[in-house]
């Protein structure tokens, strides 16, 4: 009896040194208040509001992995002394399917929290890979993995964050399903089976489905030029042309106009604007001036301009396509070149 008493005071000790900081819930938590899935309290077989799931979400998604969330009615920031004895181990698993072009694949993130002082520390997070039975058993499970795993008391919410090359590397459109949880009970003093304590939903009946985004914000944005393409100019008269941009993003852009080929020399470029704030499914319009220079004449010249803008994450990307302007400089008058304007003689130097 000694000899466990003492055990039980260093493990108590050991666990109020671990960061208070796993006290906080995450940065960017789930929406709680509009959870994939729910279920109701006071439902767990034991009773104990720690064992009691009320609400399960996927959220947080990265380039690189999948959050996913359990809600408890309440989680022990230690063992309650009256369990020593017993030495409780708790399993809480959220289970979950990827679906992909190659098809679809059963996973489960546990936690297996036994008997602990604050914080939970020394509680350790798995990945498995799942088989079910036709009437949606869990028939077996095969190891595939840790996890980064979070047990947050204030937020009552073990947290499970998921590498998406272990799940078949999801990408963008493709989804999660079949969500489900439950929590179970054992002793650590028996092998015995696991107590079921409660379950939400079931992978016949789950939550709600996941579209991945890539964990990339979406971006799209096209250009078009909505007046003619071919339009005469000189110095003196430039040439415009009107425009249009259209996005198809999740975000606003704030896009700059450019020519993406190389100006003759002395001639310019310019665009109403710096710079053309475009809303998310929104459209803003333009003009371009291009200028000849020097005295050139009896010349068509083709510039292809498209825009440039930058991400959220301050990564530049250009617009979905590329709009080819002709500038056509007539012939200088009484030269009898055939130019852009004129009537007759030899077709003017096109470039």
């Amino acid at each position: 009896m000694a000899r466990r008493s003492a055990a039980l005071a260093i493990l108590l000790l050991l666990a109020f040194l671990a960061p208070a900081v796993a006290l906080l819930p995450p940065a960017a938590a789930g929406d709680v208040d509009d959870p994939d899935m729910e279920d109701k309290a006071d439902d767990a077989a034991s009773g104990r509001a720690a064992r009691d799931l009320i609400a399960g979400w996927v959220t947080n998604e990265t380039v690189d992995g999948i959050e996913f969330d359990l809600q408890m009615s309440a989680l022990e920031p230690f063992t309650p002394s009256s369990d020593w004895q017993n030495l409780p181990v708790v399993y809480y698993e959220f289970f979950f399917d990827v679906i992909t072009p190659q098809g679809l694949a059963s996973y489960s993130a546990k936690a297996t929290v036994p008997m602990h002082g604050p914080l939970a520390v020394f509680t350790t997070y798995d990945l498995y890979s799942v088989t079910y039975g036709s009437q949606g058993a869990v028939l077996n499970q095969t190891w595939l993995g840790n996890p980064t795993g979070r047990y947050i008391v204030n937020a009552a919410t073990i947290s499970f964050t998921v590498a998406k090359t272990q799940v078949g590397d999801p990408a963008r459109g493709d989804m999660v399903e079949g969500i489900w949880a439950r929590t179970q009970s054992a002793s650590a003093r028996n092998t015995g089976d696991a107590i079921t304590e409660d379950t939400m939903l079931s992978h016949v009946s789950p939550g709600r489905s996941y579209t991945l985004t890539g964990g990339e914000t979406f971006y799209r944005v096209t250009i078009t030029v909505t007046s003619p393409t071919s339009v005469n100019a000189s110095a003196d008269e430039p040439a415009r042309f009107d425009f249009l941009i259209h996005s198809d993003s999740e975000k606003s852009a704030d896009v700059q106009v450019r020519n993406a080929t190389a100006l003759p020399a002395n001639w310019t470029m310019t665009t109403d604007r710096q710079f053309y704030t475009v809303d998310a499914g929104g459209n803003t319009t333009g003009q371009i001036t291009v200028t000849p220079g020097g005295n050139i004449t009896n010349v068509t010249r083709r510039i292809t301009v498209n825009g440039q803008f930058k991400d959220d994450q301050n990564a530049t990307h250009s617009t979905e396509n590329t709009q080819t302007l002709s500038v056509i400089v007539p012939p200088a008058p009484g030269s009898g070149g055939g130019g852009g304007g004129g009537d007759g003689g030899k077709k003017g130097q096109d470039y």
